[in-house]
């Protein structure tokens, strides 16, 4: 109940403090704001240090002094004021700040006795004056002290009015132990809470035989209700929390995201945190770091959550190199709920995976790592565990960077640092609201928006701290918990007032951790379910064959990744079916693929292919007739609704000199573009080159490839009929060469030497890829050669 005066003011004033009235209205000393406006002051509630940055604050509309008050000359008679805020605290909603409870007169009430002599009284504050001095501390000061008679010579010579004052000292000497601000309460226990019985109005603190001068609050109820009537603010009202909300998740139709208990979490705006039922958040983990081999259970470090079985999510900068270069052994301790639990059922840690990404770009940007557990965990028999909910891709780059949407309810839980500095034991949980990041305060903390987004609480409290990074955030969809983001940062001092937290947005890292943890059967096609395939191989190939339960066997080409190009990050998978169209490519097969966009859009226009590290190699009718600076190169693409991992700008343009139209075709359609930096391909395979034929002068080049060569066309645009779009995910289709001398080959090539014709290997009249700049290419027994960039989509045939 008690109020920091926050004062900025020309004028030299006297450290003060206050009580809570109710929504709108603070009781103070008149002294305290007597010669300032209402400008000058601005109240901090729901704090223990002096410098809390996570206070509620509010400013000051109008200041009401006694209008009987006339400062030292009457001896400081009157010394009561009240101070209308400009906006309502609130109570209701914030469990950190309630009202002061003031005397309730009756007729058998003697006001002037009010309290009794040697009442035992509590003062506290932030600050003590000292014969002219002032001592300020830090942290709130609580003091006991006694009322004393008015009668009592100590009293009567300080006192100017007996029933409008009162005295309250040490007993023995009327010493003041000096912790009470001026205007701060002084407070008599009530069997069941404290009741405010003055305010702290002036003292000579620590002088022996000099009580402390209070004003005897019972005398001014009738006062201060005719000045909080004007809200219809009663003074007796006693706060009603409303309360929890129980979130009851479907166990039995659900497979990720309900805990053993359902969740309950005050219903509170402005909330700093709160105990969680035990079991009710069985997918978080802790990940602990030992100091030494006889640390047990080791040190908690950051939260992290269950993806499967197999596979913890947590943010980057928990377990990379930096962070971990203090701990001897890494180990994750699941169905936690209490840290100081003695048997921690611990796993250990088989492999680190980090984003690629991760300390390459913005500031904690792409902050989310998996650990691979080296046991699996049972869900079966630990009914104490569970998988977290992952969102499902979305379609557009526009709804994933507004996802969650601005002013969704979210959930954090986590171990981590409480107000007071200290860790709770624990777990703990809070609701924040995520913050578009266009948001004034968001804007201030967040480097990052594609990957990132913002949650807090305006004028809030703090939200999360040291030891909740890696912890997840969740968004309730009805009948679970959804995790839409992991804690990454917080301002200084963890979530000052006014600055959000920051989380990795988990729906921008659907494609990555989806191929992490489930890299060779991470497709969408259902035909070849892992648990129902079998693989057979020759010693020699490098195709594989995998049978599945369904009709449609697929053939994977096996990559020899030691080769520099040609190669993505897995394998390449192709079904062998007389009737499927184009379709999806398995996510990072094809990293030497670039988008190509202009006018610095999110629209994808044209294909390319890496052929160096600063070069792109695409068709010139592409980029014909467009400025360098409007043309935006996106590597690491496979979904177009996905923010590109990286993109580059060109400075040079390497047309084909003899480049020109003819009636129905492009002739020397090739083009070169220079990036003004480089993609650094050899770091890693999420960027790698397109290989190029090697031809020798034996070679005739009028028939590379050769008849009936199957070929591989990759791209994002589909054509079938006429009728053009874009998917939102990398296709591919198979395709086969026809001789040059085929009659439908002839109708439409024009210098064998340039150009060739194909078709598709089975049902001519499929779809197809058909990017301007798709490239073509031919399998070489370990990895792929590019042996087209562009081609032409005809009735039946390419």
């Amino acid at each position: 109940m008690i109020v920091l005066l926050d004062i900025l003011s020309p004028v030299k004033n006297i450290p003060c403090s206050g009580s809570i009235l109710n929504d709108y209205f603070i009781l103070t000393a008149a002294r305290c704001v007597e010669k300032l406006i209402p400008l000058h002051i601005t109240i901090k509630a729901g704090i223990h240090y002096s410098f809390d940055q996570n206070a509620t604050t509010r400013d000051v509309d109008r200041i009401y002094l006694h209008p009987q008050y006339k400062g030292h000359t009457d001896g400081y008679a009157n010394d009561i004021a009240l101070l209308e805020l400009s906006e309502s605290l609130n109570l209701n909603d914030n469990s950190f700040i309630t009202p002061t409870c003031i005397p309730k007169l009756n007729a058998s009430i003697n006001i002037s006795q009010y309290p009794k002599n040697t009442t035992r009284l509590a003062v506290m504050g932030w600050n003590s004056i000292k014969q002219g001095s002032v001592d300020i501390f830090q942290a709130l000061q609580q003091g006991e002290i006694f009322a004393i008679d008015n009668n009592d010579p100590m009293c009567l010579r300080s006192l100017i009015d007996r029933e409008k004052q009162f005295c309250a000292g040490s007993l023995k000497d009327g010493r003041d132990p000096c912790y009470g601000d001026t205007g701060g309460p002084i407070l008599q226990w009530m069997d069941n809470r404290w009741e405010q019985v003055g305010i702290a109005s002036y003292s000579r603190c620590g002088i022996p035989g000099y009580p402390s001068i209070y004003t005897r609050l019972a005398y001014y109820i009738n006062w201060i209700n005719s000045i909080t009537i004007t809200h219809n603010e009663s003074l007796y009202t006693t706060t009603t929390r409303s309360p929890p909300v129980t979130y009851n998740c479907d166990r039995n139709n659900v497979t990720c995201g309900c805990g053993y208990r359902p969740v309950q979490i005050s219903t509170s705006r402005i909330i700093g945190g709160e105990n969680a039922i035990p079991n009710s958040w069985s997918m978080i983990v802790s990940i602990r770091g030992k100091l030494s081999n006889s640390d047990i259970n080791g040190k908690h470090i950051c939260g992290g959550t269950i993806i499967n079985e197999w596979y913890i999510i947590t943010a980057a900068h928990c377990v990379d190199q930096t962070s971990l270069i203090a701990y001897s052994n890494i180990t994750v301790s699941i169905g936690l709920y209490n840290q100081s639990e003695l048997n921690h059922k611990l796993r250990s840690i088989q492999r680190i995976i980090l984003h690629p990404l991760w300390r390459q770009g913005k500031q904690f940007s792409n902050d989310i790592a998996l650990l691979h557990l080296s046991e699996a965990l049972d869900f079966q028999t630990n009914p104490f565990i569970t998988q977290t909910c992952r969102l499902r891709p979305m379609n557009s780059v526009e709804y994933i960077t507004n996802y969650p949407l601005n002013g969704t309810v979210l959930a954090t839980i986590g171990w981590g640092q409480l107000d007071d500095g200290t860790f709770p034991d624990m777990l703990q949980q809070v609701n924040l609201y995520s913050m578009h990041y266009n948001d004034s305060a968001c804007a201030q903390v967040i480097y990052d928006y594609d990957v990132q987004f913002c949650a807090g609480v305006y004028g809030g409290r703090k939200s999360v701290c040291i030891g909740d990074s890696g912890g997840p955030i969740f968004q309730w969809i009805g009948n679970r918990w959804e995790q839409v983001g992991i804690t990454s940062y917080f301002p200084n001092k963890c979530t000052r007032r006014g600055y959000p937290a920051v989380f990795t947005r988990l729906a921008s890292y659907y494609d990555w951790i989806e191929w992490n943890i489930n890299p060779y059967n991470y497709t969408t096609l259902t035909s070849t379910p892992p648990s129902s395939s079998t693989t057979t191989t020759s010693q020699t190939s490098s195709l594989v064959t995998i049978t599945s339960t369904t009709e449609r066997p697929s053939i994977r080409y096996r990559c020899n990744r030691t080769v520099s190009c040609g190669c993505g990050l897995i394998d390449v998978l192709f079904i062998s079916s007389e009737i499927v169209d184009s379709f999806d490519a398995r996510a990072f097969s094809w990293t030497m693929i670039v988008s190509i966009r202009f006018n610095d859009t999110d629209q994808h226009s044209c294909t390319g292919t890496v052929l160096a590290d600063q070069y792109i190699l695409t068709s010139a009718h592409c980029i014909q007739n467009q400025s360098l600076w409007k043309i935006i190169v996106a590597s690491g693409v496979y979904r177009l609704s996905n923010v590109p991992s990286r993109t580059y700008q060109v400075d040079r343009i390497h047309q084909h000199p003899h480049f020109r139209k003819r009636r129905n075709y492009f002739e020397n359609d090739i083009a070169l573009l220079h990036l003004t930096k480089p993609i650094n391909t050899g770091i890693s395979r999420l960027y790698t080159r397109a290989c190029v034929p090697k031809i020798n002068s034996l070679v005739d080049i009028s028939q590379y490839p050769s008849n009936k060569t199957q070929l591989a066309i990759i791209g994002w645009k589909i054509t079938k009929e006429n009728q053009s779009y874009l998917s939102n995910t990398l296709q591919q289709a198979e395709i086969v060469v026809i001789d040059n001398k085929d009659p439908m080959c002839l109708k439409s090539n024009v210098d064998s030497n340039k150009q060739f014709c194909a078709e598709f290997k089975h049902n001519k009249n499929n779809s197809c890829p058909s990017d301007s700049g798709a490239p073509i290419f031919k399998w070489m027994d370990g990895y792929w050669d590019q042996v087209e960039e562009t081609f032409y989509l005809k009735k039946k045939k390419l």
